[in-house]
């Protein structure tokens, strides 16, 4: 019983000295991500999102593979998988090329992570959804075209 309370307390003054962190600022967002590539996800291009990013536009591959379906009933939650078997694999960025901002996600890889990526992206309208993976200093990347019936973007 007594090590229950112990727990109980223990937590309290965790979660206390956490939110007392929190109202100071000390957990700020800004801080947390102060690596956050903010140009290259407000780009306005496919080319500029892409040279803010990576500083090379990169080469078709046919080593990174980009699995969707080619038709998007709802351009709010598009389902996109990436999945690659580069060797030395540091990070994997999606871009939609006709949205406002084509810089829609971007991951960093570990050594211990597998190449691959699922996640739900919004598209404005019909466009090309490219993947860029960044494996050993280079630059690989594959293309699809999405038509998007109903857009998700504002």
């Amino acid at each position: 019983m007594n090590e229950d309370r112990r727990r109980i307390l223990q937590s309290g003054i965790t979660l206390a000295t956490l939110c007392a962190a929190a109202s100071a600022g000390l957990l700020a967002p800004n801080i947390v991500f102060a690596a956050w590539p903010k140009q290259a996800f407000r780009a306005q291009s496919l080319d500029e999102a892409i040279q803010e990013l990576h500083g090379a536009p990169g080469e078709p591959s046919n080593q990174v593979v980009l699995d969707v379906n080619n038709v998007a009933e709802n351009g709010a939650v598009v389902p996109v998988k990436v999945r690659t078997d580069l060797a030395n694999l540091e990070s994997i960025s999606i871009y939609v090329e006709d949205n406002i901002n084509p810089l829609v996600a971007q991951f960093k890889m570990t050594p211990e992570t597998h190449g691959y990526i699922s996640t739900r992206i919004k598209m404005a309208q019909t466009s090309n959804v490219v993947a860029v993976a960044k494996a050993g200093g280079k630059f690989y990347k594959a293309s699809v075209e999405i038509k998007v019936v109903a857009g998700g973007c504002a």
